[in-house]
Parts: C-alpha cells; sequence; structure tokens
C-alpha cells in the first residue's frame, strides 16, 4: 500500500472519530428529538419509591414537581440533561429528581429506531391522605367555603410578651351547612407549638358560607391561615 493511500485511509479514519465524537457531544448537550418528532414515545417501565421527607409533610408543603429529561436508547435517563420546569419547593425539588433519574424507561422510535428523546416526569406530592366519601378538595368545588363569622382570636400571653408572631395553617373540613367537623382540625404548619390550642379553638367556634359544587353544598377540606401579629 502507498503512503498517499495510507494517509487517506488515516484521515478518513479521524473524520468519522470526530464525527461519532460530535454526535455524543450532541447528544449530552440535549439534542433530543420532541416528542412530536417521534413514532413512540418514552413510556415507563418502573418507578422508585417515592420518599416524601417528614419534615415537609408535617409542615403541610405539597404540591406537583415537573422534571424534563432526555431518555436515552436504552431507557435510562441522562442525569446531566434533567431540568426542573416546575417545583413549589426546593426541598421537593431534590427528592423529584431522584425519582425521575431511578425511573427507567422503553426507549423512544422513530423510523423503526431506537432514539435519544425528551420527556416530561411529573412528581405529586400529596400531604393529605384519602379524604372521607363525600368530602371534597378546595380544588374540587366551584364555590370554597368563606368564613362568615369568628370569636376574637386569642394570643397566647407568654408568646406575646416573647414577640413571636407568624402564620399557622389549620386543615379542617367545613361540612355542607358551615359547621366544622372536629374530628378533622389539625394543625399542619405553626410558628410555635404554643399557638396550636388557640388556633384549633378559634377554628372550632368559627362558622362559614359552605362549599358549593353542581349548585349544592358539600363538605370541603380547607387549609385556612391565621395570623399572630403583635401591633406596635
Amino acid at each position: 500500500m502507498r503512503l498517499h493511500q495510507l494517509l487517506a485511509i488515516v484521515v478518513a479514519l479521524a473524520s468519522r472519530a470526530r464525527a461519532a465524537h460530535a454526535q455524543d457531544s450532541a447528544s449530552a448537550a440535549g439534542k433530543a428529538f420532541a416528542a412530536e418528532q417521534l413514532q413512540e414515545r418514552p413510556t415507563v417501565l418502573s418507578r422508585p419509591p417515592l420518599h416524601y421527607p417528614d419534615s415537609l409533610r408535617r409542615a403541610g408543603i405539597d404540591g406537583r414537581v415537573v422534571i424534563r429529561v432526555i431518555v436515552d436508547t436504552l431507557g435510562r435517563p441522562e442525569p446531566n440533561s434533567l431540568e426542573v420546569l416546575e417545583s413549589p419547593d426546593s426541598g421537593l425539588t431534590a427528592v423529584a429528581k431522584e425519582f425521575a433519574l431511578g425511573s427507567t424507561f422503553r426507549p423512544a422510535r422513530r423510523h423503526g429506531q431506537a432514539v435519544p428523546a425528551w420527556v416530561k416526569v411529573p412528581v405529586v406530592f400529596d400531604v393529605a391522605p384519602p379524604l372521607p366519601p363525600g368530602v371534597y378538595r378546595a380544588n374540587q368545588v366551584e364555590e370554597k367555603p368563606k368564613l362568615i363569622w369568628a370569636p376574637p382570636l386569642k394570643y397566647p400571653w407568654l408568646l406575646r410578651q416573647q414577640g413571636v408572631q407568624g402564620r399557622v395553617i389549620v386543615q379542617a373540613i367545613i361540612d355542607s351547612v358551615g359547621r366544622v367537623d372536629p374530628g378533622s382540625v389539625a394543625v399542619v404548619r405553626s410558628p410555635d407549638p404554643g399557638f396550636d390550642d388557640a388556633c384549633i379553638d378559634y377554628i372550632l367556634h368559627a362558622r362559614f358560607q359552605p362549599g358549593r359544587r353542581g349548585g349544592r353544598g358539600v363538605s370541603v377540606l380547607m387549609k385556612i391561615p391565621i395570623d399572630f401579629t403583635i401591633q406596635k
């Protein structure tokens, strides 16, 4: 084989290597197919357990995190491509990332070939347990319950003296005639446990205009904010 032929082969092999490297780099940079470019989109094969942080659950922090990630030709999420599109809390974001990266997929296909593709992974954190029959969440009714009367809010004397203030979130079911179900009342967020009894007493004696769904009064699970502010 002559020298110029050998050089031509070496140049050709080098060009192919550069092209392959460029293709791999493009994929790593997020060059993957969008859903509308695919014949078959990635589908979930398995998911890891979702670990809801106890501290966030107790604080009543919930909501939906949406992750966007590239699924490669073997059905594995690419960690370097992961993006967070929406999230209610950074603590939930970290858990949702682990959940998305621990999932496995059937890869996307285009022209009969497995290809890398973008996929959105919604991860829902719901602090509330399943509701009793006939009870709705606030986002499931046309009209939410409205407070129409409440007793004076008693500011705990010791906390006032110490300058402790803030917002307490109380969860309760408001029934179809506007009364609070005593067994449903729970404090889900509080700056100090010393506020809890005062808030529970306040909510138990409050009266509401009931929520409505389909034109009739219904029971609704509500999160009610109660503010303790020291006037100066």
